[in-house]
């Protein structure tokens, strides 16, 4: 019994040492599965680095030592909390990247594409500018005009100063109820300025310095200065603010407020909601067609039939709807046609006022 009893023990002793030698082996190379993947550079075409392996001693001193790469705050934390844990970092930075390019394509989708050559900005037609060719039609007591011009219209760019001296010659049908004279001219010097002040913010200047009259009368009463001042403030690609002052240097109103918001609803829908001069303009397949109002007439110092000097004032309001014709060179024509109406026509004097009939206006303007 003695000898079994040595045996038992010394069988027992050598498992326990093998056993010793077992876990002194394993227990390193388990804690060697533990591997932390550091992130590398934000590329989704790009290979990322070799893991690193830490052992359960330097897991224990993570906090102690400096980190390599660049590991995110929610990374260390989850170290911290549990050295066990295996974070993929290359998949939560692709996953980062591509809602990033999700909002921007969302971003761009959202916004407007204005297109067109002559509605890509909004501007001005003011009192500074010449007149364009027109036929107001009217015959007897109907009071017509049909007037044309030597002035050109220059290419509106930023930094783009031009200047001319034109003339418009305005040939006068009727009226039998009063004596204005049958030609009546504007001679002028045009100057007109445009620039970009900021990336969204830029404005116009038009000016004309001439005389209005028949060369019949007192020229000195027809020295006129009509011009105007406009800015234009882009909130973004589809709304633009508008504001400004209109200098008309008329007997009958001297200046005219400018203001109010050109809006772009879609790439082929705009809105002009500026006073004095609305539009509300849309394209069919590559044609843009509009309809807009406006606020007409002029000024001219005339002779009367009884050899008197005079100033004689026109005006009226006018809805149009035109639409454009572009050539090869990008020259944009357009032809508009129109209901007159409120018409007056009045002289300093106060003798021979009347209001003509409405009528219809046929015209063309070249643009860039």
């Amino acid at each position: 019994m003695r000898l079994h009893s040595n045996i038992a023990v010394t069988v027992a002793t050598v498992l326990a040492c093998f056993l010793g030698i077992v876990l002194t082996i394993a227990l390193p190379i388990a804690a060697q599965q533990l591997t932390i993947s550091l992130p590398h550079e934000a590329t989704l075409n790009s290979q990322p680095p070799a893991p690193i392996v830490y052992s359960p001693l330097e897991m224990a001193t993570f906090n102690d030592r400096p980190l390599e790469g660049n590991v995110f705050p929610d990374q260390r934390l989850a170290i911290e909390l549990d050295p066990r844990t295996v974070i993929e970092t290359d998949q939560l930075l692709e996953e980062s990247i591509v809602e990033s390019l999700d909002d921007e394509v969302i971003a761009t989708e959202e916004l407007c594409c204005p297109s067109g050559p002559i509605f890509e900005k909004y501007y001005y037609w003011g009192a500074g500018d010449p007149e364009p060719s027109n036929w107001t039609i009217g015959t007897g007591d109907s009071l017509g005009f049909f007037s044309f011009g030597t002035a050109s219209e220059e290419p509106r760019t930023e930094g783009t100063l031009s200047s001319e001296i034109g003339l418009n010659w305005h040939l006068v049908s009727g009226p039998r109820q009063t004596d204005l004279p049958p030609r009546i001219y504007d001679l002028f010097y045009h100057w007109h300025y445009q620039d970009q002040i900021t990336d969204r913010f830029s404005f116009e200047i038009g000016f004309r310095f001439g005389v209005f009259t028949d060369f019949e009368g007192s020229v000195r009463d027809g020295v006129r200065f009509p011009g105007h001042y406009v800015g234009y403030y882009e909130l973004n690609d589809c709304v633009t603010l508008v504001g400004g002052v209109d200098y008309l240097d008329r007997d009958d109103i001297q200046v005219l407020p400018v203001g109010g918001v050109s809006i772009f609803l879609n790439e082929d829908l705009r809105a002009d909601l500026v006073f004095p001069q609305p539009r509300i303009a849309w394209r069919i397949n590559d044609q843009w067609m509009h309809v807009r109002g406006e606020f007409g007439g002029s000024s001219w110092a005339v002779e009367r039939t009884t050899l008197t000097d005079d100033v004689v004032v026109y005006r009226d309001y006018r809805v149009l709807m035109g639409w454009q014709d572009v050539n090869d060179d990008g020259e944009t024509t357009v032809y508009e046609i129109g209901y007159v109406f409120d018409r007056q026509l009045n002289y300093r004097s106060g003798i021979g006022n009347y209001k003509p009939r409405d009528t219809v206006i046929l015209r063309s303007v070249i643009e860039y």
